[in-house]
């Protein structure tokens, strides 16, 4: 026993050094107070957490630099410590830090009053400022976002991405549905179907299963009130992880007057639809009827002619030449009429070389362009899909245009180009001729408007509504840029 003995009495001074080594190397501060709260002791980390030196706090009462809000609850817990030896509490509390700033502490109190050597309040704490600051601003996060959940215009669900059931939803979902927040969460998403094929709950959890595996999905969808009225939802579904599980947040959107609307310009299209085959029909029906008695016309005319040929007088030959004149122009008019009524009808898109397109152009022109002594300049042109034969007759309108409004005088010069603009080519055919007035770039687009007398220029002003309504059948706009005297640029896009 007398050598256990000493053994012991020698262990004892090194084990003393080395807890003060423990101590004094800690990165946690240790305080052990009186219990009047005064200082006894402070461990050196004190410095590194609070600024001050062992020296400025020991002797200290704790109070002087604790936070006002947090001094009463302080003192409070020490005097839990104090009731009974060994008592052991936890708080967190703000002290002032030597540089002015609060700092946040969290700490264990324990009353080790009957222990020899310490006879104190053992505190051991440390500093949880940025742990603090985390928190509020996660809070304050998690405050915001709740704000805008709640204050959103769409309702949003949020449903668990394994089992498909309702966790959470906003305010708008409970006005939109008619449902409360306890109804909807009880009952579930089977509160708002409307069960008719295509809207069971077996469809709504494979949109789900779809979003948890192969990403967002919008679809529509056909719902129920709480009142059994029907109505019609957008819906968008995507994946989330919100506090660490995996969620399908669901946003429901009414669209129940774009339905309206949707159906009501699906019943116009149809009826415009309708009604644009039937003009059609007529215009082609009434056009080929009206040739007959015109060719029965020009017969009469011609024999006429032969009959009294050479016992007319002047006056005479002079009325019949007018009728002949009209007649032709009478012809040329069924004409446009008939081809204006058959553009695009019953023709597929191919693909359409426009160079190879122009240089057939140009020889059916021929004849036009040498006797205006006439230049058509053309740039390279893409392959387009679209119609052939109605794009040949655009050039050609256009082409021809250009040849016959030139100026007096001057030699027609045509430069044809394009390029591309938004996934289009934008064609464009300038000429050097008599130009337009501005104020009337959409009046030369509608069938039968004419600018100048027939007199100064033929024409059935039907070539530019020709022109126009061969590009809309091309998904296309055409437009006029001009100066009166200063020749026009007529421009036009054809999806590619």
């Amino acid at each position: 026993m007398r050598i256990m003995g000493k053994k012991t009495k020698k262990k004892a001074p090194v084990r003393e050094g080395f807890f003060r080594k423990l101590i004094e190397n800690s990165f946690d501060g240790i305080v052990i107070s009186a219990p009047d709260g005064i200082v006894k002791y402070v461990s050196p980390s004190i410095e590194r957490i609070l600024g001050y030196t062992q020296e400025e706090h020991i002797g200290t009462h704790p109070a002087v630099i604790v936070h006002p809000e947090d001094l009463e609850m302080l003192v409070g817990t020490f005097a839990r410590v104090l009731e009974k030896n060994g008592n052991i509490v936890h708080a967190q509390w703000r002290k002032k830090h030597k540089d002015g700033s609060w700092r946040w502490l969290e700490g264990i109190a324990v009353n080790m009053l009957n222990v020899t050597g310490i006879n104190g309040v053992v505190t051991n704490f440390r500093d949880i400022t940025e742990r603090k600051r985390a928190e509020e601003a996660l809070r304050n996060a998690e405050a915001n976002y709740r704000e805008i959940f709640e204050k959103a215009s769409d309702a949003i669900f949020v449903h668990d991405m394994e089992t498909g059931l309702l966790v959470d939803i906003n305010q708008k979902s409970c006005e939109m549905t008619g449902f409360s927040r306890q109804e909807t969460l009880e009952g579930g998403p089977a509160l708002f179907l409307s069960n008719l094929p295509g809207y069971t709950m077996q469809d709504a959890m494979n949109y789900i299963q779809k979003a948890a595996t192969t990403g967002p999905q919008i679809f529509e969808w056909l719902a129920k009130r709480k009142d059994g009225s029907l109505y019609w939802l957008e819906v968008s579904l995507t994946k989330a992880t919100i506090a660490g599980t995996n969620r399908i947040l669901a946003f429901f959107r009414e669209i129940d007057e774009r339905k309206r609307a949707e159906q009501e310009l699906k019943r116009y299209t149809r009826e415009l639809e309708a009604k644009n085959k039937e003009l059609e029909q007529f215009a082609y029906i009434t056009s080929h009827d009206l040739q007959e008695p015109l060719r029965t016309l020009n017969s009469y005319v011609d024999l006429l002619s032969e009959q009294f040929e050479g016992k007319t007088d002047e006056k005479t030959e002079k009325y019949m030449e007018y009728v002949l004149e009209s007649s032709e122009r009478m012809k040329n008019l069924i004409k446009g009429l008939m081809d204006y009524s058959r553009i695009g009808a019953e023709r597929k898109p191919e693909k359409i070389d426009c160079n190879m397109l122009i240089d057939e152009v140009k020889s059916d022109l021929e004849t036009l362009i040498k006797q205006n002594g006439a230049v058509v300049i053309c740039g390279k042109l893409p392959v387009i899909k679209g119609y052939a034969m109605e794009m040949k007759v655009l050039f050609q309108n256009l082409v021809s245009n250009a040849v016959k409004f030139c100026r007096p005088g001057e030699k027609p010069e045509i430069t044809i180009s394009a390029r591309e603009k938004n996934n289009a080519w934008e064609f464009s055919v300038k000429d050097n001729g008599i130009g337009i007035d501005m104020k009337y770039k959409d009046k030369i687009f509608i069938i039968f408007q004419r600018l100048h007398s027939r007199k100064e220029y033929e024409g059935t002003g039907i070539g530019l509504a020709h022109s126009r309504k061969i590009v809309e059948l091309h998904g296309g706009e055409i437009r006029v840029e001009s100066l009166p005297g200063a020749g026009s640029t007529f421009y036009f896009t054809i999806a590619q």
